[in-house]
């Protein structure tokens, strides 16, 4: 598909998508130029393009201009990103546990937990804790490698799977847990 700009008195006054070489010879006739814009090569981490539209005699150009960000545009960019991603493994990590285990069931075995304070009921409460401790202890540790990411193309490297403790997932059950108080 081609693009056309019609050209009136110099400027842009509409765009059109074609292929059929009829309507193009003369869409020609009428002022309309074909329409050529190739972005060049650049690193969308630390540059960006500034255009100009060039309407020559025989068709309208999109011209490019690469530039760098300054170190206070790239230091700016890094924090809103490291924001964004923030956010995104807190909420991960929260849905994730929340999945197996919702905040009343967790606050349903820390009541328990300390009210009855037996070592049967540690023995089976314990494995829980030792997974989210595991779960917790892998976030933090992804939680500071996006905080101490120089740049962007390294915080993007940067990935996460809660996933993993799926196998390691002790079977503790707040109804099973509720009949060993009986």
């Amino acid at each position: 598909m081609t693009i056309y700009k019609h050209i009136r008195d110099g400027e842009i006054i509409d765009s059109r998508d074609t292929t059929d070489e009829l309507l193009i010879s003369k869409m020609v006739v009428k002022g309309w130029l074909p329409y050529i814009d190739i972005k060049p090569p650049y690193n969308l981490d630390t540059q960006y393009l500034i255009h100009e539209t060039v309407i020559g005699e025989e068709s309208v150009i999109e011209t490019y201009t690469i530039n760098d960000y300054s170190s206070e545009e790239l230091d700016s960019r890094l924090s809103a990103e490291q924001e964004t991603i923030l956010n995104q493994i807190n909420e991960d990590v929260n849905t994730y546990i929340n999945t197996y285990y919702d905040i009343g069931t967790q606050q349903s075995f820390t009541a328990i937990y300390i009210k009855y304070n037996t070592p049967e009921l540690k023995t089976y409460l314990d494995p829980v804790w030792d997974w989210i401790q595991s779960i917790m202890t892998y976030y933090y540790g992804k939680k500071q490698d996006i905080t101490n990411a120089e740049d962007i193309s390294t915080l993007k490297i940067i990935t996460w799977d809660f996933t993993t403790f799926d196998a390691t997932k002790p079977d503790v059950s707040l109804q099973a847990l509720m009949s060993l108080l009986t």
